[in-house]
Order: C-alpha cells, then structure tokens, then sequence
C-alpha cells in the first residue's frame, strides 16, 4: 500500500514538472538576427567599420567610412539603391543588407596664380588643373617685358627663385608666381560671376560653412580658408567644392582652388593675396543625386596697421571675416582700436570673425567690443600666433570696435549693476552698525561694573 502511494507521488511530481515546463516554455522566443555585409569597390582605397556580420533584429548600426591616402570616397550603396556621401550612415537591421562603400582614385587640383597678372605667365598657365594623385608636375615662370620674377610660394610658404618648380602631387596644393617691376596694378578681367546652384526641390540641402584668417605680419601676407561641408551635421566625403574670389565687388571673379572634402566634410587652403583690401570669396558644390547643390558667400577685408613689429621690422596687419557686408575698416593705433561697419539683410543674423595677432594684445583679458557703443560678449579662441575674436548680432548697420588693450583701471567698480551697490552699500551699513552698537554694548557694560 506504501509502494503503491510513493509511486503515486512520484507520478505527481513528474506531471507537475512538466506542466511548469509546457507553460515556461510559452514565454521562450528567439531573437532573430539578420545579416549585414560589407564591400568596398576598390581593394586598399579604404575600410569600413563596423565589419559584416550578424546583428539583433531592430537594432541600429552606424557604418562610417575611412579613406587611405589617394583615393576618395564616392559615397554608399544599401541593397544596391545610392545613398549619398555623408561620411557616415545609419542601419537599421529589419532585414539582411548589403552595404557597399564606393571609392576611387583621387584626383588632387593644383591652383596656380600669377601676382600681378600682368607681370608675367607659368606654363601651365594660371588656373585650376587637375592630377592623378601622386603624380609629379613641373611649372615654369616667363616675366613680362620689364619685369622680374621675384619667388615661388607653395601652399603660402616661399619656394625661392628657380626659373621652375616641381610639385609632388599628394594632396590640393596652390602654387603662386609673384613678378615685380614697372606694373601698373589694376584688377584684371576675370569671367562673369558663377550663380549658385538653385536648390533642388525634394532634396535635402546640406550646409556649406567656411571662413578666412589672415598671417600676421605684411611680408608674410597668406590667408588660410577652412571649413566643413555637411548634412545634420555630419560631413559630406569626396565633395568637389569650386572657390573663386573678387576684389572688385563682384563685377569679375577669379579661380582661387577647387578642393575635395576630407572623410569628416572638412576641407582647407592657403590663399595668397596680391594685396590688402576688400574681397568676397565664394564656395559653391553643385549637389548630387541624394543632396541638393549649396553655396555660399563670405566678405573678407584685410588691412595694415600703423603698428611695426621691432622685432623684424615688419608691419601687422588684422582681418575681417563677415556674412556681412563690411565697409570702413580701420586702425586708430593711438587707441589701439580697430573699427569696422557692417550692414545685411534686416531679420537675417549676422557675424564677424577678427583675426587679431597676439602680439599687439598684452593681456587678452581687457579686450572689449562694441556694437554701436554698447559693450558685448564675445568668442575668443587661440590659433597659432592669432587670436580669432566671433561676435553676432542681428542684421540692420551696426558699428563694431574693438579695443585691443582697454582701461581695466576701474574694471572692477564699471562691472558692478545697480543691484551690486546697493547691496554691498546695504552691508557696509550693516557692519557700521554692528561695529557701533559693540562699542556701546562695551562702554555700558563698563560702566555697570563702575
């Protein structure tokens, strides 16, 4: 009888295990994964990351592209449909993808210019010309009828004075040939102003940002340009970007470099001058099958000022880098006060980048700036021997000065509001009479022990 109850029980337990079995099993599923793979058009051009393999259903991988020296990333293909140059790209796995990453090989420009035009040629003559990277180009100078050559600078630094110059072709590279002699200086005549691309409706448009800082002493005149090329944010890779500059209000305009964006959308050039004044430089990218084209304007002035280093006898010089237009710049050196205006579009916003050399400022901290009088905050940032100085505004016709090394001998009383005096009036009361009401509290007591 024992036997047969031990058995039953036993029987129970095993049916009862299997029930809870059956009813967790319900609630076991498994998670699915698809499978992403990676291809890369050109072996060694560039990779990928993150690599092929299998990801959880839903989940969002961020692919981004990086490119080997002399080649370009041409932009992505998912399951064979294009999409796009941006240096990065999201995925979300909710089926098995095939992600192609697109590249070839890179073509470099080299920007070559004459200053002044007309005191002499190069073969190949001024202009924007096109290379297979790596490649080894030879240019030679020929000055005009009385003239000379007077050197050869490279990406703004001074080559000497061969009679040619070889250039290795491993990245965008500017070459200027400056001529001296009897020239009568006028701006040359250049080709009708390039409009930019119209937008293109249904796409999306990129922004196309850049500015201009100057070196810091006349000898040395060289503008850097940089900026970024990008969508959302993130850059647009292996984009053609066309610059060209006018130093005559737009009425002419003249070939300055043609650059390709770096994997993150950055691109930069040196950009030398024949002489100081008012330019506008313009960037414009024509789009392609996923962006629409973009370009856009900068105004930039540069001038000397009546300041000479004694250290190698040079004169400084500062600049203006503005969306706005910029008219009236100028340096009262007996103020150490730079003065600018700057006008736009009303209801659009407006900005200004100066780039100040560091050594007419001896402390950075009493640089004041002013919008039509008042005082306002600003930016500072160092880059090399400069500081840049970025302020904004609303558009209208403003007034903007700047004073290089301002009073600080009442800085601190000028920085106090209103609300500041009173209270620090209030507590000076207050200990007075903390201080009286002690003396008093002490002159009674003695006289109560009197």
């Amino acid at each position: 009888m024992k036997s047969s109850a031990c058995k039953a029980s036993i029987l129970l337990i095993f049916l009862l295990l299997g029930t809870f079995s059956t009813a967790s099993a319900q609630y076991y599923y498994t998670i699915s994964q698809n499978n992403l793979s990676i291809r890369v058009t050109l072996p060694g051009a560039g990779y990928v990351t993150p690599g092929p393999g299998y990801y959880y259903y839903g989940s969002t991988i961020i692919a981004q592209a990086y490119t080997n020296p002399g080649y370009v990333f041409d932009g992505w293909y998912l399951n064979g449909v294009y999409q796009g140059k941006l240096s990065s790209i999201p995925i979300t796995m909710t089926q098995d993808y095939v992600l192609t990453a697109a590249f070839s090989v890179r073509t470099v420009c080299l920007t070559i210019t004459n200053n002044p035009g007309q005191g002499g040629t190069t073969a190949p003559m001024a202009g924007i010309w096109n290379y297979t990277y790596g490649s080894i180009v030879t240019i030679s100078e020929q000055p005009a009828p009385g003239c000379t050559f007077s050197g050869w600078y490279l990406d703004g630094e001074y080559q000497g004075l061969g009679t040619s110059i070889t250039v290795p072709m491993t990245q965008d590279r500017q070459l200027g040939a400056f001529f001296a002699g009897n020239i009568s200086i006028s701006e040359p005549s250049g080709s009708p102003e390039t409009p930019a691309p119209p937008p293109v409706s249904g796409l999306p448009a990129p922004s196309l940002a850049f500015y201009c800082t100057s070196s810091t002493t006349v000898s040395g005149f060289r503008v850097q340009l940089q900026g970024v090329l990008a969508y959302d944010q993130i850059g647009l890779t292996g984009a053609g970007i066309s610059f060209s500059y006018s130093a005559n209000g737009g009425s002419t305009w003249h070939d300055l470099a043609y650059l390709l964006t770096d994997d993150d959308g950055a691109f930069s050039a040196v950009w030398m001058p024949s002489a100081s004044g008012n330019y506008i430089v313009k960037g414009i990218w024509t789009g392609d099958e996923v962006y629409s084209g973009v370009g856009t304007t900068v105004n930039f002035a540069v001038t000397p000022m009546e300041i000479v280093d004694k250290t190698n006898e040079d004169s400084n010089i500062f600049s203006v880098s503005s969306n706005s237009t910029l008219s009236e710049l100028a340096f009262n050196s007996a103020k150490e006060e730079i003065s600018f205006t700057v006008s736009g579009e009303s209801g659009t916003a407006g900005f200004v980048q100066t780039c100040i050399p560091k050594s007419l400022i001896s402390d950075v901290e009493n640089l004041k700036v002013y919008l039509d009088g008042q005082e306002i905050s600003y930016s500072i940032i160092s880059e090399g021997d400069v500081w840049i100085v970025t302020i904004g505004y609303h558009h209208s016709t403003h007034k903007v000065s700047m004073e290089l090394n301002g009073d600080t001998s009442q800085g601190f009383l000028s920085s106090l509001t209103t609300v500041d005096l009173i209270v620090i009036v209030a507590v000076v009361v207050l200990l007075v009479v903390a201080i009286v009401g002690i003396i008093v509290f002490k002159q009674r007591k003695h006289s109560n022990r009197k």
